[in-house]
């Protein structure tokens, strides 16, 4: 099965994966999952963004595991870069720490895709 994801940071990212669901748990995102969408968008100016950065040849995945690890992988071109750490899911809200950084925002399954949001760190 193809995964996809898709990110919004004031992002979202796109991914693909299961049924739909308003109260996940990390079992049910575990796997990687691909973008097919990553849109970066100003807190400050929210109408400024940075347009799907997938079809400008950036690439990016994240690795849920279903005991809360995480990995992201991401290549502007420059060669692939990888943040490990954790995540939590409280119903549709996400908590991501990556390399000791956390981020907050919300996660949503919905057939094959996953979409997440983050909203803040």
């Amino acid at each position: 099965m193809s995964r996809s994801l898709a990110v919004a940071l004031a992002a979202t990212v796109l991914l693909g994966g299961a049924a739909c669901s308003d109260s996940l748990a990390p079992a049910d995102v575990a796997g990687t999952w691909n973008a097919t969408s990553a849109v970066f968008t100003s807190v400050a100016n929210p109408s400024t963004n940075s347009g799907n950065l997938i079809q400008q040849g950036f690439s990016l995945s994240i690795t849920f595991g279903a005991n809360g690890s995480a990995s992201l992988t991401s290549d502007d071109g420059s060669g692939p870069s990888t943040d490990t750490g954790t995540f939590a899911i409280n119903g549709s809200d996400l908590t991501l720490t990556l390399n000791g950084d956390t981020s907050t925002g919300t996660i949503e399954l919905n057939g094959d895709t996953l979409t997440v949001r983050i909203t803040s760190g």
